[in-house]
């Protein structure tokens, strides 16, 4: 292997630019409207870091690859006709990849707990110690009396199919409700 690499973090970085690969739009396909083309790019990272949950373990480290350059230079290029300063302009894509990379680690961490059997006899335990004491009026409203049942339905909530693209879409209308007026 290190006849083809020089060493470790040479590797991981072209194992991440390789993800970052499946997030690319490809080009005669990218919206020219820019909330269809952030949504666009949004879906595919999210699919991307479902199918690499690795992925998240080296973000950070530094050493982006020519994809990664891609992406970014991709997101500008979908917010490009907004005319918008350079702050708005990172602040619209950063409130877009981080709820992308919010997203995608809740559902990885879930998917841990799920592929673990649940939540263990304890966490339940100590929940449902917690609920019959009374202090806690609003979340027994939400969860019911039983912590478990109400835990499990919590959970299977959260991971509705369309959840990911409907706070999207929420996050996109706020935005879009933000924008300075074009002159």
């Amino acid at each position: 292997l290190y006849h083809y690499v020089r060493n470790k973090d040479e590797l991981i970085t072209l194992m991440t630019d390789e993800v970052m690969g499946e997030v690319l739009v490809p080009d005669d396909k990218l919206s020219e409207d820019w909330r269809t083309a952030l949504r666009q790019i949004a879906i595919r990272s999210r699919a991307a870091f479902a199918a690499h949950r690795w992925i998240f373990d080296r973000f950070g480290d530094g050493r982006p690859g020519p994809n990664g350059m891609r992406h970014f230079e991709q997101s500008l290029q979908a917010v490009a006709g907004l005319d918008l300063d350079r702050q708005l302009v990172f602040e619209l894509i950063g409130q877009v990849d981080d709820y992308v990379f919010g997203y995608s680690l809740r559902e990885i961490q879930e998917r841990e707990e799920h592929e673990r059997g649940g939540f263990p006899p304890d966490v339940v335990n100590f929940f449902q110690r917690e609920l019959d004491t009374g202090r806690y009026p609003l979340v027994s409203r939400y969860l019911g009396e039983d912590a478990l049942a109400g835990a499990e339905e919590i959970i299977e909530l959260l991971n509705r199919a369309d959840r990911f693209e409907r706070g999207l879409d929420r996050l996109l209308d706020g935005i879009e409700a933000n924008l300075p007026p074009r002159s």
